[in-house]
């Protein structure tokens, strides 16, 4: 992800070289609420890019995959959600839209 690579810069060679980017390419430097901001985003969303990848794969993914994956991405968020600052509403949100999504098939029959 783009966002992790910014973090992974600021991370490995510290905010002058994203200060040095951003003068370069003439945009706004990232404050460091932003930045905080972008850590927890990346935080977020990594756990869900991740099975997203591995919902999709062409080969050994069955059916029987689908709700435990999506049982185990919202247990991981509620987890990430504790030490959340600024992304707690994406969290809610994801949440309420997986439950939502999958509903109807997580429901055991009467």
């Amino acid at each position: 992800m783009a966002v992790e690579r910014i973090l992974r810069i600021v991370k490995d060679k510290g905010g002058a070289a994203v200060r040095v980017l951003c003068t370069d390419f003439e945009v706004p430097m990232l404050n460091p609420a932003e930045l905080a901001f972008l850590t927890e985003y990346a935080a977020t969303m990594s756990p869900v890019a991740k099975d997203i990848n591995i919902l999709q794969a062409e080969t050994n993914v069955q059916m029987g995959w689908l709700l435990p994956t999506v049982n185990l991405l919202i247990t991981k968020l509620d987890r990430i959600k504790l030490s959340l600052k600024y992304c707690k509403p994406l969290v809610d949100a994801l949440q309420l839209g997986l439950k939502m999504r999958f509903s109807h098939v997580s429901c055991s029959p009467v």
